[in-house]
């Protein structure tokens, strides 16, 4: 790597978050890590001991705090090498849709879609100025073929973030690579420790994305392309 790449990874105090900012740090990547409150990430940036990731908070789903955070970022940096939409939530585990009010249908959707889409187009042009990509951490279970009627809001959510991922990558397309990547089910909070893999394997393939640039309008999972 001839220069330092930025990347800014959301959600990314705990879990498959704080390990991605982890394995980018060790691939001579410049880190953003965000998180909620400010304080959670200047937690999480004293354990990774760095001097090359910097702490910011960031609600996600307030357009003013994603106004914020790309005024800053022009200013500071004036571009962007790669986004990583990672922070979500999982809102209703084993619930059947006939019962998951929709409030909690709305939530995912603005957390684990909605989100992601504002700050993408927030950040869109500081990409373009460094021809990056946007990396929407998604999930199998969004799948066509997967969309069961249990934990139905959260599988709405990520299918719904993969057709955010494909109408991004086609108006980006020559400019901003868009993705979309499975980490598989994992130990985190979120996934439980029943979970298969480890988080370090989770968020292998998502660093592995952001290395380079691999195409656009793909969803991956541990390095091979999956079925929408």
């Amino acid at each position: 790597m001839t220069a330092m790449k930025l990347a800014l990874v959301t959600g990314a105090n705990r879990g498959i978050g704080f390990e991605v900012c982890r394995q980018l740090l060790k691939k001579g990547f410049q880190v953003i890590l965000t998180a909620r409150t400010l304080e959670k990430a200047q937690q999480a940036v004293q354990q990774l001991g760095s001097e090359k990731v910097t702490p910011v908070g960031l609600e996600v789903t307030s357009s003013e705090s994603v106004e914020q955070l790309r005024q800053w970022l022009e200013a500071t940096y004036g571009g962007l090498d790669v986004l990583i939409n990672n922070a979500g939530i999982y809102p209703d585990e084993g619930q059947s849709i006939l019962r998951v009010p929709v409030d909690t249908f709305r939530e995912a959707m603005n957390v684990n879609a909605f989100a992601a889409l504002e700050l993408s187009q927030a950040l869109f042009p500081l990409l373009e100025n460094r021809r990056g990509q946007v990396i929407n951490v998604s999930s199998e279970m969004g799948a066509w073929e997967d969309l069961h009627p249990s934990t139905s809001a959260y599988r709405l959510s990520k299918l719904a973030l993969n057709g955010i991922t494909l109408m991004l990558s086609r108006a980006g397309r020559g400019r901003v690579a868009v993705n979309s990547v499975c980490p598989g089910w994992v130990r985190t909070d979120m996934g439980g420790q029943d979970a298969p893999g480890t988080v370090e394997e989770g968020a292998e393939g998502i660093v592995w994305l952001a290395e380079q640039v691999r195409g656009t309008g793909q969803f991956y999972q541990h390095r091979q392309i999956l079925p929408w």
